[in-house]
């Protein structure tokens, strides 16, 4: 294939991608306006299960508070909301947008890095000797209680040869 070729191929494929790319937010604007209720609007929703969530809905000028699990809805009350403000960017909090989820995910990414970086500071300033002395004191009082388990105890003897079992 020649170079003209390649660069072809690639005109093409990026073309179709960005008609799939406009012809997909087009129909998901269409489908956004089409079931979007005149009258009522889903204010808040909580997950609190699996497939059970507790929904906050603005019918007219009333709030209502419903549940819904599985394929049942129950009306539970209506809500008083006394600060409420109808707001068109708090409407628009649904919508995806990319570049929030992003950034989340970068901040939580370095993070992490952050924390890696300063564990391994951590094993560079570690001290060797006082980390010996750690793992021998240890080790001797782990060989003290297991002594005092098997009744061979120097300082206080508790085996006198006959054993106190349950079984008989």
């Amino acid at each position: 294939m020649s170079i003209f070729q390649v660069l072809w191929v690639f005109t093409i494929l990026g073309s179709i991608l960005f008609l799939v790319v406009i012809t997909t937010k087009y129909i998901g604007n269409k489908t956004k306006k089409a079931m979007k209720g005149q009258y009522i609007s889903i204010i808040e929703s909580v997950n609190i299960g699996l497939d059970k969530q507790i929904l906050l809905l603005k019918a007219g000028d009333e709030f209502v508070l419903i549940a819904s699990a599985g394929k049942s809805i129950q009306y539970l009350t209506t809500v008083k909301l006394n600060e409420y403000e109808e707001n068109e960017s708090l409407q628009q909090n649904n919508v995806f947008v990319f570049k929030d989820f992003f950034e989340k995910y970068l901040k939580n990414f370095n993070a992490k890095k952050n924390e890696k970086a300063d564990l391994n500071i951590g094993k560079k300033e570690y001290d060797g000797q006082s980390g010996k002395s750690a793992v021998k004191e240890n080790l001797n009082r782990l060989r003290a209680i297991t002594s005092k388990l098997d009744g061979t105890d120097k300082k206080n003897p508790v085996g006198n040869g006959v054993e106190d079992t349950n079984e008989k």
